[in-house]
């Protein structure tokens, strides 16, 4: 299990690095929600509101470097597993977000939504530079 979630993690970056918000959207759960500190909501629900969220994150111009590092398993038969990564978006400088993923159970991407994550929390953090 662990390797997928590293999997799915990966591929998550790899699009946003890649600005790919077709392919994004596909990793959430129609009810997702993300709690992000960038807008006046702080919460988007839903893949539209999500679909949004994820179009302001790929119109940012700068380099992305992220790093996995820790996978909990799940709680229970209806709650996945969650995975915390630091993300460090570098424009002038780093600044490092703090990704914690909470996935369905048997999380995968696929286009019925059914699986994949379902809550994501985005905090900005201190942690060293990259």
């Amino acid at each position: 299990m662990e390797s997928q979630v590293k999997s799915l993690i990966a591929q998550y970056f790899k699009y946003l690095q890649l600005k790919d918000v077709d392919r994004l959207i596909g990793f959430f759960d129609y009810e997702a929600e993300i709690h992000e500190p960038f807008s006046t909501h702080g919460i988007a629900t839903g893949r539209s509101s999500i679909e949004s969220f994820l179009r302001f994150m790929t119109s940012i111009n700068a380099d992305l470097k992220y790093q996995v590092f820790s996978i909990n398993p799940p709680t229970s038969r209806d709650v996945g597993p969650t995975a915390n990564a630091i993300l460090w978006v570098k424009s002038d400088k780093a600044i490092p977000y703090k990704h914690i993923f909470l996935l369905n159970p048997m999380p995968r991407i696929e286009p019925s939504g059914v699986n994949g994550i379902r809550r994501l929390d985005i905090r900005q953090e201190q942690f060293p530079d990259r």
